[in-house]
């Protein structure tokens, strides 16, 4: 009978194995499938249905689950079809429909440049202002700009407020960028591998400057050009002096372009000593970032008459450090952000100020912030009025006015201003001053056949792209006047999409923002294209919260600043506006409720989310809501976000054999948890919180707030005992944050309490005195006194070091004339892992609760039918620790210490627990009374060769930075 059938999936024609199911057979040809229920190592679950597809069998149709569908002769499957796409759409959107949690905190999701704000006002929090710093200028460089005039969209979505105030978080950025640009060693950004395509800027504000060093950082040589002679644009020349310190400007901009490799050439205009076509031609790809330096003007009687200026002129004349009188009297015309800088700067230059604007205060665009501070300079507002002259005789003498009244919503949706007939009147006045709006000036993009609007370039929103295949676009000459967070955020996607186009892969990443769900393969193949594709359309669950989620929370008022006097800062231009310290800055950030999810960056649950472009709220019902459970010692337990996959019961139950968790009730009230709702009492092992696909089961961080981190894998072995369990590390700037094991290898994907927790949790290296169980901490001078004593001293060498640390303590100790140890003698065994698997009997000889891999691997050899026994035979295999007394059967060893094996193989005697100064190398154990010992550093900081179980000689080398106190003291004494 034949053991293999033919099927075709996605048209490919497939020899399969029977008895196989279609998602097996589709992972064996790289065909790519969802799920989030379903492991290798047990029987399909079932639960999350996203492994959907559609197969044909006799001429008829049918939705299946692939997971547990078995393959059958003639079978024709489709992984992706309409009928599919929808139905693993509703699936995922029944599992969302009981899930109450954030993807992301709220200030991200209203910051334009979507800055992690949770990971980096968590970092603060804990001390890491580098680390913070770093993650807020991978997003621009502007970062001590923002912290100064960003209208802080973030500090608006603040859930913080609604306990008692938001958190400062434009001061947070501020505070770490300052404290960055005075240090001895300011942060630089790294760039990739060089490249050979060039890249033209055009423009050198914050857009320019955010495309200039995001494609710098990737390795491409940039130019900008720049029609002014220093960069900043309107940082530079439409934000006063007092709002934004250009000395400090300066120094950000000159940090800036230490990154190397990006040239500017200064009083190069666009149209004048420039063209598009030329660069065009001359440059892989050009970015048009020239921002809205055109002035919009009322075409009123009067415009021309003297002491009649624009706004931008106006800020651009003063920047530039020109005189200009404006009288006693001053009228500025607009509302928004604009206007308040013309009104405070005319303030500051003496003359009283009037604004008028045609609508009422509440619809004044101007950040609210701005509004306060012009009111407490003592400037006056007259809302509802609009300027139909300006009065004089050659000189402006004053202004006509009339008075307005709000009619209908317009297509801004704020109400239109309507005059009110017969109201009009005159206010004196030595000038005036329209702040009334700005657009760029287009009329080279026009003469290069560019689209355009009426006065901005019609980019593509998503790409930034233009109808010319290698220009790009961004900034206000796109979305026109708006803020440096919102300029900078289209320019660093614009960056992204020049690498891609340079790179051929723009054209794809089009194509998945169109329907996403159709290249589910190129996507999950690509981690570059799902990164981009989250940032532009992801899906993020959002909590709908109410007083029940801010009970928890104690009130704690934000920390201020020091704000100068409005009678003493309107006599000058210098700052208004102090910053944090240090130590305000981690109080500060340490408010925070530190919204969002920890899993953000690893959550399945999102991913597929946004790929089928999912709906919170399609199937919206009752929620049961759960606080989160921080009984366990590293586990944290909510229950809000589960959707009852199972695989937490599946790798506790069926793996291990533990049932700590299980399915408890039934209904719309079944819950995963504990047994009659107890704290979780279990081995440790996390292996429940690596299968969670959501975000449900979390480690604990071992830091002040535990944000999300983009965390980066380093693959090694695990150094808390003889097994060496393969081990990913997951880091964030070189900080380890979580250690996991990588799936579906011989421990089961099990790691132990020791060597998933402990080993971050509980570990301090150094030198110690242990004296009757007590531990004294030494200095290292008291350690290398001791090798003056040659005919006393005594090093005992622990499991706990690499041989080859093993071996230079040994030569040392030749060199002083001391006398060498080990602490344990292990032989090898004569039995291997796979042996457990196919046994008939075993007999444990060690506390397997502590060796959780070890654990699993019984666990699965008792399933198959081997019979745990208490005597061994001849058919025996036993795990122990030392096989000295083993005569009958076989044993696995598994030495206590990681590689007690390799140092025993060094023929050292071992130490019978006398002398009289003993120096130990390694962490002592229990009862243990030692006079000194050195504890090397965790496994993460350490680079050697170990001896395997099987005998086998692994070098091991880890790039985490960390103090090594073994590795001092043998530099030291060699």
């Amino acid at each position: 009978m034949s053991k293999t059938v033919n099927i075709t999936i996605n048209n490919k024609k497939i020899k399969a194995d029977k008895g196989k199911t279609i998602l097996e057979i589709c992972r064996e040809n790289n065909i790519f499938v969802p799920t989030m229920c379903e492991m290798e190592i047990i029987e399909p679950f079932g639960s999350c249905r996203l492994c959907l597809v559609e197969i044909n069998m006799n001429g008829s149709s049918s939705v299946v689950t692939s997971c547990s569908t078995y393959v059958e002769n003639g079978m024709i499957v489709k992984t992706y079809s309409d009928e599919v796409k929808e139905s693993r759409k509703m699936a995922l959107e029944l599992l969302l429909s009981e899930h109450y949690g954030d993807c992301i905190g709220p200030c991200k999701k209203g910051c334009p440049l979507h800055y992690d704000v949770p990971t980096y006002v968590g970092l603060i929090a804990d001390g890491k202002m580098k680390e913070a710093l770093k993650l807020i200028k991978d997003s621009t460089p502007v970062a001590y700009s923002l912290g100064c005039v960003c209208p802080a969209f973030c500090e608006d979505e603040c859930r913080r407020q609604k306990v008692e105030e938001t958190i400062a978080i434009r001061l947070l950025k501020k505070a770490v960028a300052e404290m960055d640009m005075n240090s001895d060693n300011p942060y630089i950004p790294e760039v990739c591998d060089e490249k050979e395509e060039k890249i033209a800027i055009v423009g050198g504000g914050p857009a320019g400057l955010t495309a200039a060093t995001q494609l710098r950082r990737k390795g491409y040589k940039v130019t900008i050009f720049e029609a002014q002679k220093k960069l900043g644009g309107m940082l530079r020349y439409g934000i006063p002096e007092f709002r934004l310190p250009k000395e400090m400007l300066d120094k950000e901009i000159e940090l800036a372009l230490k990154i190397g490799g990006i040239n500017v050439k200064y009083n190069t205009e666009l149209g004048k000593d420039i063209t598009l076509e030329e660069l065009s031609s001359d440059y892989d790809a050009v970015f048009i970032g020239t921002g809205a330096w055109v002035d919009r003007i009322m075409s009123i009687e009067g415009e021309d008459l003297k002491g009649s200026y624009t706004g931008i002129k106006f800020l651009y004349s003063i920047a530039n450090g020109e005189e200009i009188h404006l009288g006693d009297k001053v009228i500025v015309i607009g509302g928004g952000n604009t206007a308040m800088d013309v009104a405070r700067t005319a303030r500051r230059l003496g003359s009283d100020v009037k604004i008028l604007y045609r609508r009422s205060r509440k619809e004044m665009p101007a950040d609210e912030k701005e509004l306060k501070e012009a009111e407490e300079e003592g400037i006056e507002f007259k809302t509802l009025t609009n300027i139909t002259a300006i009065l004089g005789n050659n000189k402006v003498e004053g202004v006509r006015c009339i008075k307005m009244e709000l009619g209908e919503p317009d297509e801004s949706g704020r109400r239109r201003p309507i005059p009110i007939e017969g109201s009009e009147y005159e206010i004196n006045a030595d000038s005036v001053i329209m702040a009334i709006g700005q657009y760029g000036d287009i009329k080279e993009m026009k003469d290069f056949d560019i689209e355009c609007g009426k006065s901005w370039i019609d980019a593509d929103l998503s790409l930034l792209t233009t109808n010319k295949e290698n220009i790009f676009a961004g900034g206000d000459i796109v979305l026109g006047p708006s803020t440096i967070v919102e300029s900078s955020a289209q320019a660093k996607r614009a960056a992204k999409s020049i690498d891609f186009y340079l790179r051929g892969k723009l054209e794809l990443a089009n194509k998945i923002i169109k329907e996403p769900y159709k290249y589910i393969q190129e996507i999950k193949k690509d981690p570059e294209l799902l990164d981009f594709f989250i940032e532009l359309i992801p899906y993020n669950h959002e909590k709908e919260i109410d007083e029940w989620d801010l009970e928890p929370y104690e009130k704690k008022m934000q920390i201020k600043v020091f704000h100068r006097k409005p009678k003493e800062r309107i006599k000058d231009f210098n700052k208004i506006e102090d910053n944090y310290t240090r130590d305000e800055a981690e109080e500060e950030a340490k408010r925070c409720l530190s919204c969002g999810c920890e899993a953000l960056f690893e959550c399945k649950l999102r991913e597929f989310g946004t790929i089928y472009q999912t709906e919170q709220h399609e199937f919206k019902g009752e929620l049961i809501r759960f606080r989160p459970d921080n009984r366990h010692e590293y586990i944290i337990r909510d229950q809000s976000k589960c959707i009852l996959c199972g695989e937490c019961i599946n790798e506790c139950n069926e793996i291990l054999g533990e049932y700590a968790i299980d399915f408890v009730n039934r209904g719309f009230i079944t819950v995963i948890e504990p047994p009659f709702g107890k704290k979780l009492e279990c081995i440790s092992c996390g292996a429940c919180v690596n299968e969670c696909p959501t975000g449900a089961l979390e480690d604990k961080k071992t830091v002040e707030k535990p944000g999300p981190y983009p965390m980066e894998t380093i693959s090694t072995i695990c150094g808390e005992c003889g097994l060496c369990c393969p081990v990913n590390l997951r880091t964030y700037n070189d900080r380890p944050i979580r250690v996991e094991t990588p799936h579906y290898k011989w421990n089961n994907n099990i790691l132990c309490e020791r060597g998933r927790y402990k080993i971050l949790w509980d570990y301090t290296s150094g030198y110690f005195n242990y004296r009757n169980n007590k531990r004294k901490k030494i200095g290292i001078k008291k350690i290398l006194s001791l090798f003056s004593e040659k005919e006393k001293l005594s090093l005992i060498l622990s499991g706990d070091l690499y041989t080859n640390e093993a071996e230079k303590l040994i030569k040392i100790a030749e060199k002083y004339g001391n006398r060498v140890f080990v602490d344990e003698v292990v032989k090898k065994g004569n039995a291997v892992l796979s042996e457990i698997n196919n046994a008939e009997k075993i007999k444990v000889g060690i506390d397997i609760d502590l060796y959780a891999p070890m654990k699993a691997i019984v666990n699965t050899a008792v399933k198959n039918g081997a019979q745990l026994v208490e005597k061994e035979a001849k058919d025996t295999v036993s795990i122990i620790h030392n096989n000295e007394n083993i005569n009958k059967g076989k044993a696995l060893v598994i030495p206590r210490k990681m590689n007690s094996i390799g140092i025993s193989s060094l023929s050292l005697p071992k130490w019978s627990g006398e002398g009289n100064i003993s120096l130990y190398i390694g962490k002592p154990s229990e009862n243990l009374d030692i006079d000194f010992a050195v504890i090397p550093a965790p496994y993460y900081t350490r680079k050697g060769r170990l001896t395997l179980l099987n005998g086998e000689k692994k070098e091991t080398e880890v790039k985490i930075k960390g103090y090594d106190p073994l590795r001092d003291l043998i530099n030291r004494i060699s």
